[in-house]
């Protein structure tokens, strides 16, 4: 969107950061090095669905659980590690579609000024809060699916 602009109609952005503070940087990275320890794999999981908020919902757990059978914890913290120094908030001045911002008022995994900072640097930005925690689109699929309607239906 801040590369392409003229690509893109509108953006839909789910519980995300495009930077993080020096404490939650901290947490997260600590967070993500348990892949690498000897069982740290489900304390991995255990904490991030934790924080998530998702732990209510037998399915996602079900299902994260047995993704982590072919996971590769090395190339997960790999990845976590490059995005978690990239501080995107500088492409936001560049993106002038209109960009629904949706956060789950539950999710301990992104936190509150992450959905500021994207709102603040947004030219035509709205934000959603839903009763979910980091996945609404699982968790609340019929909630979602209808603001989702509703902000692609309004442009």
């Amino acid at each position: 969107a801040a590369r392409h602009p003229h690509r893109i109609a509108g953006m839909v952005i789910v519980n995300a950061f495009l930077h993080l503070e020096a404490d939650d940087r901290t947490r997260r990275l600590a967070l993500y090095d348990l892949l690498l320890e000897e069982d740290g794999l489900e304390r991995w999981a255990d904490q991030l669905l934790n924080l998530m908020g998702v732990e209510g919902h037998p399915a996602i757990v079900r299902g994260f659980h047995r993704s982590l059978e072919s996971l590769d914890p090395a190339h997960i913290r790999g990845i976590f590690r490059q995005q978690i120094d990239w501080d995107q908030r500088p492409d936001l001045q560049h993106i002038s579609c209109p960009v629904l911002v949706v956060q789950g008022m539950r999710d301990g995994f992104i936190p509150g000024y992450c959905a500021d900072d994207m709102l603040d640097g947004l030219r035509d930005g709205r934000r959603v809060v839903l009763d979910t925690g980091h996945l609404p689109y699982l968790e609340a699929p019929a909630v979602f699916n209808r603001v989702l309607s509703d902000f692609l239906s309004g442009h």
